[in-house]
Formats: C-alpha cells, sequence, structure tokens
C-alpha cells in the first residue's frame, strides 16, 4: 500500500499548474471485524495512520458478505457503494467549486458517468491518475473524435512513485500477525 497523501503529493508535483495539496480521499470498503478480525484491525491501524496526516479523509463503507457454501468460513466478499460514494462527491465539490483542480486515481469504469458531468459542469479542471500499463479513465467524447483525444490529462504512475509513497505501517503490523 501507499500512503495517500505522499502520492497525491507526487500527482502535484507533477501537474504543469502549481497545485497545493487540500486533500487526499481515499474511498475503501472496510472488513468487518465479526468475519474478518485481522483484515480488519489492519484497516484501522492503517487508516489511523493515514488520518494523522489532516488532509486525508477516508471514506469507507462495510464490506458486503455472501456465503453460497454450507461452509460458513468460506465466502465471497464485496465493496458495494464506494464507486458510488467517490462519484457523488466528485460532481458535489465540482458542482461547489470546492477546488480549482481534482485529480481522480481510478480505474474503475463506473466512474465515468461522474467525470462526463464534471466535464460539463466545467467549474473545476479535472484530470486522473493511474499507474503505467492500466487503463486510464478517459472520457469516451475525446476517444470518439478523429483523430481519438486523450483527455481528461492522465498522470501515469511508475513503480518509483510506490517505492517512494511505500507505506510501512501495514509492513510493521504484517510482521507482528499469526501465520497462517
Amino acid at each position: 500500500m501507499f500512503h495517500p497523501a505522499q502520492l497525491a503529493e507526487r500527482v502535484c508535483a507533477k501537474r504543469r499548474n502549481p497545485s497545493q495539496l487540500v486533500s487526499a480521499r481515499v474511498y475503501r470498503g472496510r472488513p468487518v471485524p465479526e468475519r474478518q478480525p485481522i483484515p480488519a484491525s489492519a484497516f484501522d491501524t492503517q487508516a489511523r495512520v493515514w488520518k494523522q496526516d489532516p488532509r486525508v479523509i477516508i471514506k469507507s463503507r462495510d464490506l458486503t458478505y455472501r456465503f453460497p457454501y454450507a461452509d460458513p468460513t468460506q465466502f465471497y466478499v464485496q465493496e458495494k457503494g464506494i464507486d458510488v460514494s467517490l462519484a457523488v462527491d466528485l460532481v458535489e465539490a465540482a458542482m461547489t467549486g470546492a477546488y480549482d483542480a481534482m485529480v481522480v486515481f481510478s480505474c474503475d469504469t463506473d466512474l465515468l458517468p461522474a467525470l462526463e458531468l464534471v466535464k460539463r459542469i466545467q467549474r473545476v479542471h479535472m484530470e486522473i491518475a493511474c499507474w503505467t500499463g492500466a487503463n486510464p479513465l478517459w472520457l469516451r467524447e475525446g476517444l470518439q473524435q478523429s483523430p481519438p483525444r486523450h483527455f481528461p490529462y492522465c498522470h501515469f504512475l511508475k513503480e518509483e512513485d510506490f517505492v517512494k509513497t511505500r507505506e510501512t505501517c501495514t509492513r510493521n503490523l504484517a510482521a507482528t500477525m499469526p501465520h497462517a
């Protein structure tokens, strides 16, 4: 895992226009302690460390569990509502003009309608970011032009960006956990 504020600072440093990081928002599913006590503890520890930086805002929702097997220890886990929460916050921030610029770091295509709306609102400059090799969230409108245009602008982050922003609290926590 990477530290969200440190990664956001790296993106700010790569922007063409000088930028100041106001907030780094993290949207993640949280393991339910009754179902997954160790991952829940790791999540909570990581969240506490990240929140020491007042710019980090964590939006989480409990994971959803499905039990299709007779064995109650076998289950499927899903994040539910995380992408919708991010999309709602993104559109709200654009409508209120809360920021001069926003960078969305995701490859989740469920976010494309929200990104398209933010572009139409035009109150905030929007960019995207993803890891090198991933599929960026470029808007269909640009891709359908001849020749195709890739927008919004995408910050492709590399392995060195990950290494320089790598979070140490989870590695330390993993070292103290019992191994199965």
